[in-house]
């Protein structure tokens, strides 16, 4: 990691006052109403190694709110696997492994904090429980709107993840027009 980047990710720590931490994930969503296409990106970063992973992606029908956990649930999953798999080879008892999930979104911050499963998105929520019985220990973090850079990198790749399913609907599929799932009917 450039020196600059390691004072920037000092500075963050800082001011988040996070002083133990296995890995740190930015995100951020992109979205409007559950009709509409939604995208999510996020980076983590795991403490141990200085290892940054990307996690983008996108759904045909989604809110932001659920756009903005997506970002969180697909690292967190990942995450769960290789703490799994560390456990296993050290057979012993591994500690706990540190997540602070860093949000502009107070729906993600507010639930998250909670430690109550909340009626919207409850799915993710239980998800979330579910990987604190596994040793993960879920901290969530509020920033203001891109007012970090890898927040920002994470807010245009969400946006782009979006746009790209959006236009998968505009595709041309026969013979250079367009066409949506109700033009191509199975021959009867």
């Amino acid at each position: 990691m450039a020196t600059s980047d390691q004072a920037s990710l000092q500075a963050l720590l800082e001011q988040l006052q996070i002083e133990h931490w296995d890995y740190l994930i930015l995100g951020d969503g992109s979205g409007s109403n559950f009709n509409r296409c939604c995208g999510w990106a996020s980076v983590s970063i795991e403490q141990l190694t200085g290892e940054r992973l990307v996690w983008y992606g996108a759904m045909n029908c989604g809110t932001v709110n659920l756009a903005e956990l997506m970002a969180y649930l697909q690292p967190i999953n990942w995450i769960a696997g290789r703490f799994a798999k560390r456990r296993k080879q050290q057979q012993q008892h591994f500690r706990e492994c540190h997540i602070h999930c860093v949000s502009d979104s107070r729906y993600c911050t507010d639930n998250g904090q909670a430690g109550q499963i909340p009626v919207r998105n409850n799915g993710f929520w239980e998800l979330a429980a579910s990987f604190q019985q596994q040793g993960l220990q879920l901290h969530w973090h509020w920033i203001e709107r891109s007012s970090w850079a890898l927040h920002q990198w994470a807010d245009q790749l969400a946006r782009l993840s979006k746009r790209a399913l959006q236009q998968v609907h505009q595709t041309e599929w026969h013979d250079g027009e367009s066409a949506t799932v109700y033009d191509i009917n199975p021959e009867e």
